[in-house]
């Protein structure tokens, strides 16, 4: 009598999609199996289900759910350079059969909060805070760069930002770990020549996730626009070098708007003005 794991998740998804284990049982008395959710290597949640439609000993965990209450969003607090994001968490699932004796009685090694015996385990796998629109398949693939790095981001540069304000830039590294990296600023002029390139401190990378982050207030008087990325220090690039174009804050009522994108990183607009209009109505009895 064995559980057997037909298929489970690829590693390094986004968790708010589908993460599906596919099982099956070659015991003749089985009526149902748990499952035990683990994230991080500690007991996390019991999940326990009945055959699937048509079958009498297959059986389908979705454990997204399970994996998004413990999901972590990403430090924007930190200071300028690259800092470690601590928001991709690990996930396993361990397999236990439910019996029958045909008498009515039920047996299995199953026990609670994590605390059964003889389990099938999968394998620990990788899931980031983020999702995927309805036609993509889940993947982080799409967000490498030259296949092995990526830049979170669905903005498409040149962004625009003005000056004492933050710039953002993410990075997922597929467990590039144990390097060394940071950020790349260089500064342009209005006639597109190079005033400066700026190499922040270093910070040795342990997660998948890392954030950018540089404060335009200590931009050239002189800078039109500037590019950020991350590097390691190879030199290799983590991200492509992102465009942001500067907007002289001459006007009080610019607005910036920061927000956790649907990917897990951070993306940014400015807006720069705001609409009036005048409405006039007469009512008549």
């Amino acid at each position: 009598m064995a559980i057997t794991i037909s298929s489970e998740p690829s590693t390094n998804l986004f968790a708010y999609r589908p993460l599906p284990f596919t099982i099956t049982s070659d015991s003749t008395a089985i009526v149902r199996t748990i499952a035990d959710v683990y994230i991080n290597g500690t007991y996390a949640a019991t999940l326990e289900n009945s055959p699937d439609l048509d079958s009498t000993a297959t059986f389908t965990y979705d454990v997204q759910g399970i994996v998004q209450d413990n999901l972590d969003i990403i430090d924007i607090t930190s200071g300028d350079g690259v800092t470690d994001q601590d928001v991709t968490k690990t996930y396993q699932a361990r397999f236990y059969e439910v019996l029958t004796a045909g008498d009515g009685t039920f047996s299995t090694t199953w026990a609670e909060d994590g605390a059964g015996t003889g389990s099938v385990n999968s394998t620990a796998l990788d899931a980031y805070n983020g999702t995927l629109k309805h036609n993509e398949a889940n993947s982080t693939t799409p967000f490498k760069l030259n296949g092995t790095y990526g830049q979170l981001s669905r903005i498409v540069a040149p962004i625009r930002i003005k000056r004492n304000d933050y710039a953002y830039v993410t990075s997922i590294t597929y467990n590039a770990i144990n390097q060394t990296y940071r950020t790349v600023l260089k500064q342009y002029d209005s006639s597109n020549s190079l005033i400066s390139t700026t190499n922040s401190g270093t910070t040795v990378i342990t997660k998948d996730i890392q954030l950018g982050r540089y404060d335009t207030s200590g931009l050239a008087t002189n800078c039109a626009w500037f590019t950020l990325q991350i590097q390691n220090t190879a030199p290799v690039s983590m991200t492509d070098a992102i465009r942001f174009n500067v907007v002289e804050d001459c006007n009080s009522e610019f607005v910036s708007v920061y927000w956790f994108n649907s990917v897990g990183g951070m993306d940014y607009h400015l807006f720069e003005g705001r609409v009036q209009k005048k409405v006039r109505s007469r009512t008549t009895s």
